[in-house]
């Protein structure tokens, strides 16, 4: 785990790697197997520089160890780049960033949910729990690691499986309402179909593998757009 005194210890040891008029602008961590944590600092101008316009700024990078050393071997940047940028893909994929949402959806639909909709409960019940344990990986300062994305492929199955069930009960809650307004269980039909449609539009856990893969081609990018600008010299020995 990485504290906030740790980041800004990150922080001001990148500093002095800064050009005129830049700063720290970003912290990114990660542990590339398990020998330590690499803090990846982007160092540009400030977010609320009015001169940018609506151009994105070319960062430079700076990688520090836990000594505010920062690293010259290119292979152990690169690893650090690869991995919080795998890690924070495998993040969207799963639904992360708006698995709260999702879970509190869950949970309106459950206030309206009687004890004789047993199985539709449960299946409520399963999506509430599945969104919980996805949101609970953005709390926090995230360190990323080869571990991490496991935990979050897991997150993902437990958001796909659910979510599939809660179709399927949905489904039949539809199927059994009269058409009317007034029906009683219509408000709940639709607190399920918001539960669902939050799910759709955040995106498709089921495809988390493939997300991954996907996004294979921009994570290398990454890294050698980090290598590229990175602001000390570099043993390039090893890198690929």
């Amino acid at each position: 785990m990485a504290s906030e005194d740790q980041l800004l210890a990150a922080a001001a040891a990148a500093k002095p790697f800064a050009t005129a008029g830049e700063q720290v602008v970003g912290v990114l961590v990660a542990d590339p197997f398990d020998r330590g944590l690499v803090y990846l600092c982007a160092l540009g101008p400030p977010a609320e520089d009015d001169d940018l316009g609506d151009d994105v700024p070319e960062l430079g990078w700076i990688a520090v160890d836990a000594d505010g050393l920062a690293l010259a071997e290119a292979r152990r940047v690169q690893e650090a780049a690869m991995l919080a940028a795998l890690c924070e893909t495998a993040e969207e994929a799963a639904l992360v960033p708006d698995a709260a949402e999702i879970a509190e959806a869950a949970e309106r639909a459950l206030a309206l949910a009687g004890e004789e909709r047993a199985d539709l409960r449960a299946a409520l019940d399963a999506a509430h729990v599945a969104a919980l344990a996805a949101a609970a990986h953005g709390d926090g300062l995230r360190v990323a690691r080869t571990g991490y994305v496991d935990e979050l492929a897991a997150a993902a199955r437990g958001l796909s499986a659910s979510a599939e069930a809660l179709q399927q009960r949905g489904s039949e809650l539809s199927a059994s309402l009269t058409g009317d307004a007034l029906d009683p269980a219509e408000p709940l039909a639709r607190a399920v179909w918001e539960v669902l449609e939050r799910v759709a539009a955040a995106g498709s856990p089921e495809r988390f593998s493939d997300a991954l893969g996907d996004a294979a081609q921009a994570i290398s990018a990454f890294a050698e757009d980090v290598l590229a600008h990175y602001r000390a010299e570099l043993d390039e020995e090893g890198a690929a």
